[in-house]
């Protein structure tokens, strides 16, 4: 978002999340979304991606980079992906989630176990013994948009309380 398009932008966000959109947990899946907007704590999986920018000679042609999340409602899993080099070269993080309320609209808050976390290089991952819980709140639910906020610290700090997520589905890009 440009900075001056950030006030409205916010409020944006801000209208939605307190909306109380409607909620099925099956809305969750549906492929891969993009995260199109981060707002507070910079996560460190942001940083990476930026520093694998930055590293790269100007006049090399980067990929295109995704840094987003599937979820698959139906097996309770989860996948993180925050693309380096475009497919090529992404860090990953997989693990199951589980509901913590049973409510028919937003907001809702949702527990992680990710069990395995690493980098994937051409399609091989090395998994580098990434563990341990999560916690965010879905404050909306859309067919395009999504809007999450981590409502706790990740015990390694890989992501922060309050950090908030704006993510749409890559197929209505």
């Amino acid at each position: 978002v440009a900075e001056a398009d950030a006030p409205r932008a916010d409020a944006l966000v801000e209208a939605l999340a307190t909306s109380g959109s409607a909620f099925a947990d099956s809305a969750l899946g549906g492929g891969l979304w993009i995260t199109a907007l981060v707002s507070g704590p910079e996560p460190p999986w942001q940083r990476a991606a930026a520093w694998a920018r930055g590293v790269v000679p100007p006049w090399v042609a980067l990929p295109r980079n995704r840094i987003g999340q599937r979820y698959d409602p139906s097996e309770r899993r989860v996948e993180n992906r925050a693309e380096l080099w475009g497919a090529a070269v992404a860090l990953f993080a997989t693990g199951s989630f589980e509901l913590l309320t049973s409510a028919a609209a937003t907001p809702v808050d949702v527990r992680v176990a990710v069990d395995g976390g690493g980098l994937e290089l051409g399609g091989r991952r090395w998994d580098f013994g990434i563990r341990g819980p999560g916690r965010f709140r879905v404050l909306y639910l859309g067919d395009t948009v999504r809007i999450f906020q981590t409502s706790a610290a990740s015990p390694d700090d890989w992501e922060t309380a309050g950090l908030l997520v704006v993510q749409l589905r890559e197929t209505a890009l």
